[in-house]
């Protein structure tokens, strides 16, 4: 489970998680849920899955990279949620490899304490800023006839669609190359037909990149 979600900035309602949850207990599967962007919601309420399970295990992924706008840093944790000893043997193999001289270097470590215990201002100030260029992104998207996109809750990506007959390889290659502005096509995320965004830009250079997305797409439509 990606929750919040790349490449769709959707965040999961607590019902469709519970029913997750449910399947996987009926099926005795281990989750894995990825909650990388939980803090950087723009609407809506975060669910955490472990919080929903009862007995099922949910190993939850987390890390300084989103949350705390150090992508480079490569810092990350799990936490472990299992009340029946199911991972018993898998939790041991983790303590072995946490052992092991394989690790992210030691002073990005040591900020995850403090990261975890200090202020949230700064993500409260990257939550208003993500949702203004949120609202542009999903505006003027779906102002430019041949593209729609669903308003993302979460993140900082957009996933709009290509009502047009074109690849998403081929249109994720060309918008590159003949107007500079770098997205990810859909079908990398099993999702064809569509095309990955990043409003992380500032405004105005993300005016700039969906003015040339706009005129992109009324030069290749007509074809």
């Amino acid at each position: 489970i990606i929750n919040p979600n790349n490449p769709t900035g959707a965040v999961y309602d607590k019902q469709t998680l519970k029913d997750l949850v449910n399947l996987a207990g009926q099926h005795n599967l281990l989750i894995f849920s990825d909650e990388i962007y939980d803090e950087l919601i723009l609407e809506g309420k975060m669910y955490h899955t472990a919080a929903l399970s009862k007995e099922v295990p949910v190993i939850t992924f987390n890390g300084l990279a989103k949350n705390f706008l150090a992508p480079g840093w490569r810092t990350g944790w799990l936490a472990i949620k299992d009340v029946t000893g199911e991972l018993k043997e898998a939790k041991n193999a983790l303590f072995q490899l946490a052992r092991a001289r394989l690790c992210s270097v030691t002073p990005q470590q040591y900020a995850v304490k403090p990261a975890l215990e200090g202020n949230r201002k700064h993500v409260k100030d990257a939550v208003k800023k993500l949702r203004s260029r949120r609202d542009i992104i999903y505006k003027r998207i779906n102002e430019i006839e041949g593209l729609s996109v669903k308003k993302p809750q979460a993140a900082f990506y957009a996933f709009p669609k290509i009502n047009f007959k074109m690849d998403d390889k081929l249109f994720v290659t060309k918008l590159i190359e003949e107007e500079g502005v770098a997205t990810v096509h859909g079908s990398g995320f099993d999702m064809p037909e569509h095309f990955r965004i990043v409003y992380l830009p500032q405004e105005p250079l993300l005016n700039e990149a969906l003015n040339r997305i706009e005129r992109f797409v009324k030069r290749n439509r007509a074809v």
